[in-house]
């Protein structure tokens, strides 16, 4: 028996038996996603751009970025250079941001002066372009996700929308991506069709099953592979039967890559196991993409209830005094000169898994005798198996079925975070032990 004292304790805690089947296969990880908002339109940021880069990358172990684009960029004019300009009122950008006026009468043919792409170009430039470098250095690669924002109901009822139109919406898609292609030799994994769409004022499932279906052929036809996410609803009870009828739409199911879903409002198990089960009849993921205050026990559940290969929390990091659930980072600035980051309060646990599980990891077979101890399994790419165990109070976590191999682990607590035992060579047959002295997670991962 291997075994890996993670804290020295005066009494020995209730052991809980964890047993890995590297047999039972699940869902493969397409990565741990984060807005791409780093702060990055601050004076400051160069100051502190590359300590928040290296921690969310080769510290915390990011690896997806949702990229947004606003419906607003087809418009004649600029709103995002008009509002830093000064010439566009804080609350009258509300609405222009989303507000579209058509780049002309053929859907066939971009005019290039009919858009603009400053905002999504800064944010490519600033952060996409700087995490893609970090990533690519550790040998992987970044999963990126773009997002179309079109939150109308923050503008009147008279405002302009021309999206709802599937070949203006094509247009629309097509024109980013070329954009994206052309300018900074990116091309995306993902296209997510309308954030939250039951939450925009103007979106309906047989609409959006019409759009993805008109972008999808326009995608193809300009050669490229990127997939489309959809119902992304903001209702995780929406979910299922959003995609259902956005389904219903011939061509719709081929072209979506993901089912994916928010966690604010109707999170059940029936509703998480129905997402689940969409994924699997149709051979797509399912992935939890946003909500503002979720931590590690609500990502155990989606990885096992809904089964998910992505999930995201919110933004990557931005300057805010309180920690109110939706960043990884919080930064101080304070004194701008000397900035300050620090990991929100969530950003710990979630660690473990973020790091240690990676792009293309399977999850396998994971059962405890114990509820304290919520374990799931994974294999990463090239075989390295990792667990990761919910503890819900002091206990000893006796793994076994994990490969020989040589084994290290962490823990995490509310106390202490990142301690590290040494690594121990695990022979046929026997088992990994931990120790975890308070309630929080443990990692054990093959080196």
């Amino acid at each position: 028996m291997a075994a890996l004292a993670l804290a020295g304790c005066a009494a020995a805690p209730r052991t809980a038996t964890i047993t890995v089947d590297t047999t039972a296969r699940f869902q493969t990880m397409t990565g741990w996603e984060a807005v791409a908002q780093a702060g990055h339109e601050e004076p400051t940021f160069a100051v502190f751009a590359d300590t928040l880069f290296d921690l969310a990358v080769n510290d915390l172990g990011l690896n997806r970025l949702r990229l947004e684009v606003r419906s607003g960029s087809e418009h004649p004019r600029d709103y995002w250079v008009a509002g830093r300009a000064g010439t566009l009122t804080r609350d009258a950008r509300r609405c222009a941001r989303y507000e579209t006026v058509n780049d002309n009468d053929d859907s066939r043919v971009i005019a290039p002066a009919g858009f603009h792409f400053t905002e999504l170009d800064s944010t490519v430039l600033k952060v996409v372009l700087p995490i893609s470098r970090r990533i690519a250095a550790r040998g992987e690669r970044l999963f990126l996700n773009v997002t179309y924002v079109a939150f109308m109901d923050q503008c009147p009822g008279t405002a302009r929308y021309d999206h709802l139109d599937a070949e203006e919406y094509a247009e629309f898609v097509l024109a980013v991506l070329t954009h994206l292609r052309g300018h900074w030799g990116l091309v995306p994994d993902t296209w997510e069709a309308v954030l939250e769409p039951d939450n925009t004022g103007r979106w309906n499932p047989d609409a959006l099953g019409r759009a993805i279906v008109a972008a999808a052929r326009r995608l193809r036809g300009a050669g490229f592979p990127t997939r489309f996410i959809a119902p992304s609803t903001m209702v995780a009870g929406r979910a299922a039967p959003w995609y259902d009828r956005i389904a219903s739409v011939p061509g719709a199911p081929e072209a979506i890559a993901e089912i994916a879903y928010h966690r604010y409002r109707f999170v059940t198990t029936a509703n998480l196991r129905a997402i689940a089960e969409r994924a699997r009849a149709s051979g797509t993921a399912a992935a939890m993409l946003e909500h503002i205050g979720s931590g590690y026990e609500d990502l155990y559940e989606d990885l096992t209830v809904a089964g998910v290969s992505a999930w995201q929390q919110f933004a990557l990091a931005y300057p805010q005094p309180r920690d109110r659930g939706g960043l990884l980072y919080l930064i101080d600035l304070g004194d701008p000169r000397r900035p300050v980051i620090r990991e929100a309060s969530r950003t710990r646990f979630l660690k473990p898994y973020f790091r240690n599980v990676r792009l293309g990891a399977r999850r396998v077979g994971a059962a405890s005798d114990d509820d304290a101890a919520r374990p799931v399994a994974f294999l990463n790419p090239g075989g390295a198996a990792v667990v990761v165990i919910n503890a819900a109070r002091r206990l000893t976590a006796r793994v076994i079925g994990l490969p020989p191999g040589r084994y290290g682990a962490t823990f995490v607590t509310a106390g202490d975070a990142g301690v590290a035992a040494a690594d121990t060579t695990l022979a046929p047959g026997n088992a990994v032990v931990v120790t975890i002295p308070a309630r929080g997670v443990i990692a054990i991962v093959r080196r």
